[in-house]
């Protein structure tokens, strides 16, 4: 038998881990406990459950899931979405709103999660006669009234409802399935806390083995309060028609103990899913776009030519005046230095005198240049 129990610890209060462990281990159960947050005198600690959660329902199905008290919303929506996804069987949870002694246990976050992710996951609900009233809001003030408030909730919720004995109650307990109402008498209600037993687990392992679900709560409450089982005596009543102002009506059958993925939730996880895929997508065009964007700031502008048009025109002159008039004009000549000569260091090589011209070859050399300012003029 494979329990999975899901809760937080308080160290040395009824919501103590120890007491779901030593419970597991005398129904002889295989146990996993899953603990969103440690707490003890000394502080305490959040963990992360998701991989055990993932492990858990792929790897050893749970027989029957045992849910108490998570005080974090993060956490509990993260349970909600492993329950929603995962095939499981009876989900067993004590919600823990609103203690015994009437104090309030979680923020309203932490309600807000409870009613609008967790619910829908839970088949069979364990509450005190505080969060009876919350939930129903019906004020309970007689047997009557109880069993108004668990109608309430059961047609509401589709679930089925265990109403704890307390001094309120007269410690007698109430499970409301459908249109049968079982009160459980007084004698086998847990009045003290116990550090060795938890009722929670023992009425999770007892569905755990099959059994139907009036006898496993008997035997659990038996359990807990270290009587041997026994034929328990029950007062079974016919469900009370609710006042005309109450508009509740009474399931035809008892809810189902099995769950299928909740399909609307996981519809709701897919579309937040596609929503998350999407800002990522845009986020990465923007990111390529900027990128580029930059990448266009930092190339290096084209060389301008700094070439100006009137010595393009002059080099296109000397062109046409080497292949059209070399033999008219010589260039001008410059002073010939010879090839350095060979010797020790210091040695200066000897400069040839510059050869005289003529003033003829002057005038035709200016006839020439003035020939080719004419052709240009022409062009």
């Amino acid at each position: 038998m494979q329990i999975l129990a899901i809760s937080d610890s308080i160290a040395n209060t009824r919501f103590d881990v120890r007491r779901k462990a030593l419970t597991l281990k005398a129904y002889k159960a295989a146990p996993i406990l899953a603990v969103p947050e440690f707490v003890t005198p000394e502080g305490s600690e959040k963990t992360d459950i998701s991989e055990c959660l993932d492990y858990c329902f792929t790897e050893c199905p749970p027989d029957a899931i045992a849910l108490g008290l998570v005080r974090d919303a993060d956490a509990i929506r993260l349970i909600a979405d492993k329950l929603a996804n995962n095939k499981h069987n009876a989900v067993v949870s004590e919600i823990s709103l609103i203690s015994d002694e009437g104090e309030v246990l979680v923020s309203s976050d932490v309600y807000n999660a409870v009613m609008q992710y967790l619910m829908p996951q839970i088949q069979f609900l364990s509450i005190n006669i505080y969060e009876a009233e919350l939930l129903s809001q019906i004020s309970c003030k007689e047997d009557s009234d109880i069993v108004k408030a668990a109608q309430m909730i059961s047609s509401k919720y589709n679930k089925i409802v265990f109403v704890t004995g307390s001094a309120r109650t007269g410690w007698k307990e109430l499970l409301y399935m459908g249109s049968n109402v079982i009160w459980l008498s007084e004698e086998d209600t847990c009045r003290e806390y116990q550090n060795d037993k938890c009722l929670l687990i023992a009425i999770a392992c007892e569905l755990a083995s099959d059994k139907p679900i009036a006898e496993a709560v008997k035997d659990a409450r038996l359990y807990n309060t270290g009587h041997k089982k026994k034929e328990v005596k029950v007062k079974n009543e016919v469900a009370v028609a609710p006042k005309a102002e109450v508009a509740a009506k009474a399931p035809a059958a008892t809810p189902a103990m099995y769950r299928q993925p909740t399909i609307s939730f996981t519809a709701k996880a897919a579309q937040r899913r596609a929503e998350q895929a999407r800002q990522a997508e845009e986020a990465k065009k923007k990111a390529e776009e900027a990128k580029k964007a930059e990448e266009a700031k930092s190339e290096p502008a084209p060389v301008q030519n700094l070439v100006s048009p009137a010595k393009s025109l002059r080099d296109i002159a000397r062109n046409i005046e080497g292949s059209e008039n070399a033999a008219e004009a010589s260039h001008a000549v410059t002073t010939g230095i010879e090839e350095p000569v060979s010797g020790p260091k210091g040695t200066v090589s000897e400069i040839k005198e510059r050869e005289v011209r003529s003033s003829a070859d002057s005038i035709s050399e200016l006839k020439a240049m003035l020939q080719r300012m004419k052709n240009l003029s022409e062009m």
